[in-house]
């Protein structure tokens, strides 16, 4: 399989489930995914709204650009907090997180308690997941408006009954149905479901009335080297893919079902990893859509993980993430 395929999951649930894996939280613009969590203990997220001059601009004077900040503990490779800081007008200290706590039994995720800062009260939650042969269910708690904030973990009560509730039916350790059933405000019900080709890949998807279909070319490597996307709106286009002798990643070209070329992607490396990733054109959807011409450059630390990203957009840099990652000695 390709090796730049976008990770959406940072932590599996199950040891018996090992492809079953699910995400509260993770996948913010990605810059929270982790490619190599061994010995990780903490993980500090900073991203800037960047300028033309901002590399230049002393510490001080850099954090009235800080747009978010995400700041994750880690125990035996796994995620125990996640706390997100958004900022409107520059990093302060003031800034109340929103925090998810997770806890593990059996080596799964058994508990994610969420805390957002007072105004946003209404969005705390607790998540519970229970588990069976062939299924994960994961109920969602609302807490009591009169929570305390300040002493807050022990002091939170909770609704007896469940807001939400999200089932995975599994089969052949894969998710092959996704129920979501909102029993609050909404009293809204989606149900997805999924079938895979003999190397795993997701050959067709239902979700809110739109069915995709997905054909897939592999070459000699189990490489995929072309996919023809589908739906049910005669909406989709094709993705072609090419790798290099080291079998990475280094173009995508995307094309209309008339076989237009609308758009590609660039990919390089160095004895780090990847390093650069070029857009010229437009994806044509389906989540691959991106706009105009752009440049993401990245410097990677010696345990293959990216520590700085920039983004350039029609020449002007826009956007900046640095990490800072702390191991446990190895």
């Amino acid at each position: 399989m390709n090796k730049i395929i976008s990770l959406v999951f940072l932590f599996s649930v199950s040891v018996s489930f090992s492809q079953i894996k699910i995400c509260p939280p993770c996948n913010f613009n990605e810059i929270d995914i982790i490619k190599n969590k061994e010995n990780l203990l903490m993980a500090e997220i900073t991203e800037y709204e960047t300028q033309v001059g901002f590399e230049d601009l002393d510490s001080i004077s850099k954090r009235e650009f800080v747009i978010l900040k995400i700041k994750m503990k880690f125990n035996s490779n796994k995620l125990i907090e996640y706390k997100k800081f958004e900022y409107s007008n520059g990093e302060n200290d003031d800034e109340i997180p929103k925090t998810h706590t997770l806890t593990y039994e059996n080596n799964r995720i058994a508990k994610i308690e969420y805390v957002a800062s007072p105004e946003f009260a209404f969005e705390n939650k607790r998540q519970i997941f229970k588990y069976t042969s062939n299924n994960i269910s994961r109920f969602f708690y609302g807490y009591n408006d009169d929570m305390n904030f300040k002493t807050r973990k022990r002091e939170i009560k909770v609704k007896t009954k469940y807001d939400d509730l999200i089932r995975y039916e599994i089969l052949n350790n894969r998710i092959v149905k996704e129920v979501t059933n909102s029993i609050g405000i909404s009293g809204i019900m989606n149900e997805k479901t999924l079938k895979y080709n003999s190397k795993g890949d997701v050959i067709f998807r239902t979700h809110v009335g739109v069915e995709t279909k997905t054909k897939y070319n592999y070459d000699f490597r189990s490489n995929v080297i072309r996919k023809l996307i589908t739906n049910n709106y005669n909406k989709g286009g094709v993705i072609k893919y090419q790798y290099d002798i080291s079998n990475n990643l280094i173009e995508e070209k995307f094309y209309t079902l008339r076989n237009v070329l609308t758009g590609k992607r660039n990919y390089k490396y160095d004895n780090t990893g990847l390093i650069e990733v070029k857009n010229s054109g437009n994806g044509f959807g389906f989540g691959m859509l991106y706009f105009g011409n752009s440049i993401t450059k990245y410097k990677n630390d010696k345990f293959g993980n990216w520590i700085k990203k920039i983004t350039i957009v029609d020449d002007f840099p826009t956007d900046m993430v640095i990490r800072h990652f702390t191991y446990s000695q190895r």
